[in-house]
């Protein structure tokens, strides 16, 4: 492992570590023997100031009122704290998927894209857990046992191996995907453009905008020293993305229902592909159905996109 996933792994570990001893710290306090002291005190001077205005009568019913409101209270405090550090996790929580997004287990056979979905499965676990603690602490324990690992950086990975010799000339899933993105892109870069100058902007739902600003974003970010792969923000989209933005209700009707003509012909496509687009870059082997349906709706689709230009 380099020196640099290194700084990085500890760099996020020391983060976790922070977060869950400010977590750990606050709910100790709500907890500390001087607060329930404090309380009590608080309780008994509520029963007291009732008996005076309301007899002696009163005396219980506000103690008993007093301690449900303080109780409260103190629910409404550890509410508010387990929020604040909420959005610290979800911030820190992302950088750390980022990251490990970006490295593979390395092994003579491994290739671009890489393995991470193997790491990236194992820490998106801790998602299924309702407590904020427990999320914090699967999350740093998926860091420490990444440091016993022979980690790569996916940029630094071969992008195939030399095939062999009988296979040159066949069916290549990958490559096949990768010609149908690119066409994607072009083809919704070209005719959105068309429409406004602003495009991105005003043609593009917010919520794929952002995301893919935001990985535009953290790639430069996190690496500055390597060189961007692409300065195009539309390389940074996810593959459900094109779909979106093609059938945003909007820019099918102005733009593309002309190209398609039937709505349903490429939602059916674009939502078939995608899984088969997840097993391909998770490294798995395609069934001899899943390549049949890659082969023909590439072709299909890139027919589309050229007969537009």
């Amino acid at each position: 492992m380099n020196l640099l996933i290194s700084y990085q792994i500890e760099n996020l570990i020391s983060r976790g570590v922070s977060i869950l001893n400010g977590l750990d710290s606050e709910l100790q306090q709500q907890n500390a023997p001087s607060v329930h002291v404090a309380r009590d005190v608080i309780a008994d001077g509520a029963g007291a100031l009732a008996a005076e205005l309301f007899g002696t009568k009163a005396t219980k019913y506000g103690k008993k009122a007093t301690k449900i409101w303080l109780e409260n209270q103190k629910k409404d405090s550890i509410k508010i704290i387990n929020n604040k550090y909420y959005q610290q996790y979800v911030a820190w929580f992302q950088d750390v998927r980022t990251f490990v997004s970006s490295l593979s287990i390395n092994s003579p056979r491994v290739v671009f894209p890489g393995n991470s979905g193997t790491l990236i499965n194992k820490l998106g676990k801790a998602e299924g857990f309702k407590n904020l603690r427990t999320r914090i602490r699967h999350v740093i324990t998926q860091l420490e046992e990444l440091r016993v690992q022979d980690l790569v950086l996916n940029v630094s990975l071969p992008k195939q191996l030399e095939p062999p010799k009988e296979s040159v000339g066949k069916f290549e899933p990958s490559e096949a995907l990768h010609q149908l993105e690119n066409a994607l892109r072009k083809f919704i870069e070209r005719e959105l453009s068309k429409t406004d100058s602003d495009w991105w902007d005003t043609r593009v739902p917010f919520d794929i905008r952002s995301r893919a600003e935001g990985r535009k974003r953290t790639r430069e970010s996190i690496w500055p020293w390597y060189p961007p792969t692409s300065a195009n923000i539309m390389d940074y989209l996810d593959f459900s993305d094109y779909r979106k933005i093609i059938l945003d209700m909007t820019n099918w009707d102005l733009v593309f229902k002309s190209r398609f003509e039937s709505r349903v012909f490429l939602e059916s496509r674009l939502t078939e592909l995608e899984p088969i687009r997840h097993d391909l870059a998770h490294s798995r082997v395609l069934s001899k159905m899943a390549k049949d349906k890659l082969r023909i709706f590439v072709d299909e689709l890139c027919v589309c996109c050229n007969k537009a230009a």
